[in-house]
């Protein structure tokens, strides 16, 4: 896998814990259950570690945006553009290590994210 998908595939799993938690009565039981996907392929999107992410099917990704009632095409835009932010701040060569390192250092506190986790004007309609 190429560090570029790595990184989408990241900022894929971010956007889709971002709407998990905007809905916090919704369990990743009553997910798997509402979507037909499997628990633990649940659990690998949701990861905070960014080495659990894994690629992220089409199909889940459709059955995720319909749960989180948006369009797929609305899941994936966000995702791109959280993709820009997190590239903007590190320096991607050709591994996937660098996203991995990356993420780790995020969740032991070393790189402040914060404002990259949460932009309220990303969403915002362009004039």
């Amino acid at each position: 896998m190429e560090t570029k998908n790595s990184l989408m595939n990241l900022a894929m799993s971010r956007e889709l814990r971002a709407e998990k938690s905007a809905h916090p009565g919704l369990t990743v039981q009553e997910i798997a259950k509402q979507t037909g996907v499997p628990v633990g392929t649940l659990n690998r999107v949701f990861a905070k570690d960014a080495s659990q992410v894994r690629d992220i099917n089409v199909t889940v990704i459709a059955a995720l945006a319909k749960v989180f009632d948006m369009t797929p095409a609305e899941l994936v835009q966000r995702a791109e553009r959280r993709a820009k932010r997190m590239a903007a701040r590190m320096s991607v060569e050709s591994s996937t290590t660098n996203v991995i390192d990356f993420e780790q250092r995020r969740l032991r506190g070393e790189e402040d994210t914060a404002a990259d986790d949460f932009d309220p004007g990303a969403d915002a309609p362009e004039d």
